[in-house]
């Protein structure tokens, strides 16, 4: 055991002989090419879409792609058989949810609204796993200075986020998006010192209020955490 532990040998080139190289090499090309011709079956939406589905797909072509490569009691024909049949299972489920939307939905999931006329849809944000950061980020990223440019806004079932923006004559005041919006980062407001438009930080609802009026609760969300909204 002395002799076989940190043993530099066979660290860097294993215990198997030399020529063994030579086998991986092989594997790799007959793996990598066969999966190369399989995924085109999948087309781009296998490739550049990944749903929940095709995300376990991708780590279960990986599994079976890596393993028959390098390891020497892993034959390459077995591997050849788990990703054909993987990608067989992912066509047919494909052909499948093509023709039945409550399969699809079940599979694929669906969008979720994140923002509504420039304030957030709760369901829609509860039903993601997506923090007020991330959509703030994916705001800024999109050329939004506050929410009431937002018309509509979903997280698609890829998980990035679609942004349909008002035109610029019909924009209205809203929370703003700055970096250090989320709950518990903004201190709210305690009082009004100025007649203007607030927006409420959990829900983004934008009311009117005047100077040393009490702070409200908010009227669609009910919560009473308000900060000065941005023109």
């Amino acid at each position: 055991m002395e002799n076989y532990t940190f043993d530099l040998q066979r660290i860097l080139f294993g215990d198997a002989p030399l020529l063994f190289a030579l086998e991986i090499a092989l594997r790799t090309a007959i793996m990598l090419v066969y999966s190369m011709f399989l995924l085109r079956l999948l087309g781009r939406r296998g490739l550049a879409q990944l749903s929940l589905f095709e995300f376990v797909l991708i780590i279960a072509l990986g599994s079976a792609v890596g393993d028959p490569m390098f390891y020497p009691n892993v034959p390459v024909l077995h591997g050849l058989i788990v990703i054909t049949v993987v990608v067989l299972i992912e066509r047919g489920l494909i052909w499948a949810t093509n023709r039945s939307d409550q399969l699809e939905n079940m599979l694929e999931g669906e969008p979720h609204c994140l923002i509504n006329e420039g304030r957030f849809d709760i369901d829609g944000l509860e039903a993601t796993l997506l923090s007020r950061a991330e959509i703030y980020m994916e705001l800024r990223l999109a050329g939004v200075e506050q929410m009431g440019q937002v018309r509509r806004a979903y997280q698609e079932i890829n998980g990035k986020m679609s942004i349909f923006k008002y035109d610029d004559e019909v924009v209205h005041s809203g929370l703003p998006v700055l970096p250090g919006m989320e709950l518990g980062e903004v201190k709210p407001l305690k009082s009004i010192s100025e007649a203007g438009d607030y927006a409420c930080l959990y829900c983004g609802q934008v009311v009117p209020l005047e100077a040393g009026q009490p702070l409200p609760k908010c009227p669609r969300c009910q919560h009473e955490l308000w900060i000065e909204a941005t023109p």
